[in-house]
């Protein structure tokens, strides 16, 4: 009795100190209380025969780590083998450096990785990069990278991994533009990036060699330093899951098995889930959400400070004659992957554009709005980069005709009114062409975009194709697609926002390089439904689709404000 007297007197006297502390120290002591119960249930679970070995790949500390982190114990817990490579630091790129933001010091990174690796105390389970480069005589590969033309560069590959090729796609998420490899500054990052690259390849081949994993997993799959290892992973044949941090807000990732995750590969899943009825949970919800969008709320961004909806005042503003068609553009950031490498009729974005005004200049039947993203004016530099496709096009045509429109990211046009104004609309690989079709809008897919080929959309192969389109005057008089296609576009909404995103409320926080465990017997096996879905899927190779529930980062904001 006493004991449990003295046991109720230090925990209250700990969740007195909470606040105290800093949220590390926080959620390692409630973690701590639990530690017992963790050893016992990894020693029973590590005798099942169905037991994996299984590999997590995370060179660089990011914001949303920490959800690796707790997959890592739940899959402990349940009796599996787990083995975590980190970067330990000295390699010659880094995914947490860009033009903008300068590299952290790697002893600060190292020292955060621990710290977190702390908290659910897996520091023991882990290697880094550190034990397999000092083994490993790369000097002469480097010298190759130093005195060979970047032409030749650009085709370098390592074990069958194109990482020239790999390098170069990742330089626009470095300079937060597109680059030209002509470029003095952009050939010499180049060759860095490279060096980079070819020392995470190393590690990864020779980690995948020597611990034979039954399954891996990494984020992203994509940038420099994690890129590598999912190559890695798909030249030697190991199944291999990618997340990411999501668009659904906050609290919300997404996963995958095979593919990379922020591109929202879930066809199977999908033509299963298209065959069901639309609820009317579904629609409500969907009107929801996309009514917060429509205003320019997008998880933690704001797109508009005065957003411009009347029509009245658009059509004043851009000098439209509201008796002739209006075709408008709704383009992606330049630089962001969510429009690089998404080409299919057209050889980029910027291509679409240039192509759709030379053909628009030629005639004046119908009116051509460009609308640029609206966060190149309105979000952090981060998320903003360090080029307005608007300036891109107006240094390329600085004279336009008067039916050809060209709005800034920094305009308060609201893109939503504007394709209601609209009868026509074109998008390359934006969130904001599902968000029409949702609305009963036709809308023109030029790009590969996850909700192409889906059935409510006009999904565009070639060039002839689209002009052929544009060149119809008909054309601009079907402006809506049917109920049956509204329907299906809306009931795939709502599977890409509810049931493809993982929400794990351990990081409903504004600040997103911290998270608060509320209970961690929630990594338990059967204790939570999205720990438990998540390792199971993992596991299995699952699609990652009904996960867990939603969470609102709206109505969360709102409890907070």
């Amino acid at each position: 009795m006493l004991n449990k007297l003295f046991d109720r007197l230090q925990d209250w006297r700990m969740y007195r100190k909470r606040d105290q502390l800093d949220w590390i120290s926080r959620n390692t002591a409630l973690v701590q209380k639990h530690q017992k119960e963790f050893a016992a249930t990894i020693a029973k679970n590590s005798q099942k025969e169905d037991r994996k070995k299984i590999l997590f790949w995370y060179s660089g500390i990011w914001e949303r780590g920490g959800a690796e982190h707790m997959l890592m114990l739940s899959l402990k817990l349940r009796g599996h083998k787990i083995i975590g490579i980190r970067c330990s630091g000295g390699i010659p790129a880094c995914s947490m450096e860009s033009t903008l933001y300068p590299r952290p010091k790697c002893s600060d990174c190292v020292e955060r990785s621990e710290k977190l690796l702390g908290i659910l105390s897996l520091l023991d389970d882990c290697e880094t990069t550190t034990d397999y480069l000092q083994t490993i005589n790369y000097q002469n590969l480097f010298k190759e990278i130093d005195d060979k033309p970047i032409e030749e560069l650009i085709h370098m590959e390592y074990e069958g991994v194109p990482i020239g090729r790999f390098t170069l796609r990742d330089l626009p998420q470095y300079f937060f533009r597109l680059v030209d490899i002509s470029d003095e500054n952009v050939a010499k990052r180049f060759r860095e990036s490279l060096k980079g690259v070819l020392q995470y390849t190393i590690v990864a081949f020779e980690a995948l060699k020597k611990h034979n994993p039954d399954r891996t997993i990494v984020t992203s799959g994509k940038t420099i330093g994690y890129g590598s290892f999912y190559e890695a992973c798909k030249v030697k044949g190991v199944p291999v899951v990618t997340w990411d941090e999501s668009v659904g807000g906050m609290c919300s990732f997404v996963f995958d098995s095979h593919h990379f995750a922020v591109e929202y590969r879930k066809n199977e899943a999908w033509n299963r889930i298209s065959q069901e009825g639309l609820s009317g949970k579904e629609r409500e919800f969907v009107s929801y959400y996309f009514g917060k969008t429509s205003k320019g709320q997008f998880g933690r961004h704001v797109y508009y400070n005065n957003p411009i909806t009347s029509k009245q005042e658009i059509c004043r503003k851009l000098g439209l004659d509201e008796n002739k068609p209006i075709l408008t553009l709704l383009t992606n950031l330049s630089w962001d992957t969510s429009a690089l490498g998404r080409d299919i009729a057209f050889d980029s974005m910027l291509g679409w554009i240039y192509d759709t005004i030379e053909y628009t200049q030629k005639q004046d039947f119908f009116q051509l709005v460009i609308r640029t993203h609206p966060a190149e004016g309105h979000v952090g530099k981060y998320a903003r980069g360090c080029e307005s496709v608007s300036e891109i096009v107006n240094e390329k045509y600085p004279h336009l005709p008067d039916h050809i429109n060209i709005i800034s990211g920094k305009d308060e046009i609201n893109s939503h009114a504007l394709c209601d104004l609209s009868q026509q609309i074109a998008v390359y690989a934006t969130t904001v062409g599902l968000e029409m079709a949702v609305k009963g809008r036709q809308v023109m897919v030029c790009g590969d975009r996850d909700y192409r080929g889906k059935g409510f959309t006009i999904d565009i192969e070639t060039k002839k194709e689209y002009f052929d389109y544009l060149g119809s005057p008909s054309f601009f008089s079907q402006t809506t697609i049917s109920e049956p296609q509204r329907d299906l576009a809306i009931k795939y909404a709502y599977f890409f926002i509810v049931r493809i995103e993982s929400y794990l409320p351990e990081f409903n926080l504004e600040d997103r390089h911290s998270f608060e465990i509320n209970d961690p017997r929630d990594f338990l096996p059967n204790h939570s439904k999205r720990w438990d879905s998540l390792c199971e899927n993992l596991l299995s190779g699952g699609d990652f689709v009904d996960c867990t529930d939603y969470i609102d980062p709206w109505k969360s904001m709102e409890k907070k404000t």
